[in-house]
């Protein structure tokens, strides 16, 4: 039976208010469009400076609890995108975000972490990115250096939901096939991988990386990304998409805002693995 999944796009700008605005508008979209499950990109609350990213992140809980109200009031499943969040027994009242250019943070640093919420309005999981973008890039930004401001998550995650198990990633996480193939072990069917790729990179590997990612582990991709450019001067790809588990472009966005919606069936995965059973094959463990 098929499940009605959505993917998110937007600009956010460096107001957590703003963008919740846009993102309570954007699912509802999702919901009048039918979705049941629906994806939001990755630091969707706030994208700005140092400063700005503090302030959100002395907001978390409230942030959580407006996805949640979302979830509940359209009775669909979200997968919350990303944001900074700081675990209670690592709190403390100085600073916890650095600056990305090599200043640490002076107190405990956050997670980027993703929570899945449940059509009750319930926090279903959560994973935190594992992988940390500090990479150098002909762009406005040049240097990116999350590891000055994330802490790196330690483990994968694969929820059980009522559209297949669900698979979780984050942006740069995309680039590592092992993460990819141990969701695929765990037996997730669907992968949601909120995103802030930026348009150097987003212009040469996204398409080829989702599309890879999928065939190998004969899965849904949901890619939502953020596009345009942002307060603080980073550029993003945009061109969110849906591929199916034979590696096909179901939808995809160009640089706008919007939504993808497309009817994703958990027996296309299960007929493809039957029909090609990698899981046989394999000779090396990850």
């Amino acid at each position: 039976m098929a499940s009605r999944v959505a993917v998110v796009q937007m600009q956010s700008g460096a107001q957590a208010g703003d963008n919740c605005q846009r993102v309570a508008k954007l699912v509802a979209d999702a919901a009048a469009g039918g979705a049941q499950l629906v994806v939001l990109p990755e630091m969707w609350p706030c994208i700005g400076s140092t400063a700005q990213l503090q302030r959100a992140l002395h907001k978390q809980e409230k942030i959580l609890e407006f996805t949640c109200e979302l979830a509940r009031k359209h009775r669909l499943w979200l997968v919350a995108g990303s944001m900074p969040w700081l675990d209670d027994n690592l709190r403390r009242n100085d600073q916890a975000v650095g600056d990305g250019n090599r200043n640490p943070p002076a107190g405990p640093k956050p997670f980027a972490r993703c929570w899945v919420i449940d059509a009750d309005g319930k926090p279903a999981g959560h994973y935190d990115k594992m992988h940390l973008f500090d990479v150098e890039v002909a762009d406005g930004i040049g240097r990116y250096a999350e590891s000055d401001i994330y802490a790196a998550g330690l483990d994968p995650v694969v929820l059980q939901t009522p559209f297949g198990l669900l698979g979780l990633a984050i942006c740069y996480d995309l680039r590592f096939p092992e993460l990819f193939r141990k969701l695929w072990q765990a037996g997730a069917e669907l992968v949601a991988i909120p995103s802030a790729f930026t348009a150097v990179t987003g212009r040469a590997h996204w398409r080829s990386l989702l599309r890879a990612r999928a065939i190998e582990n004969s899965c849904y991709i949901l890619a939502a990304n953020q596009f345009g450019t942002h307060a603080d001067n980073r550029s993003t790809w945009g061109h969110s998409m849906i591929v199916g588990p034979w590696g096909e472009e179901l939808a995809c966005l160009k640089s706008e805002e919007g939504v993808l919606l497309v009817d994703a069936d958990r027996q296309q995965v299960a007929g493809i693995r039957d029909r090609m059973p990698c899981h046989l094959h394999q000779r090396l463990k990850v």
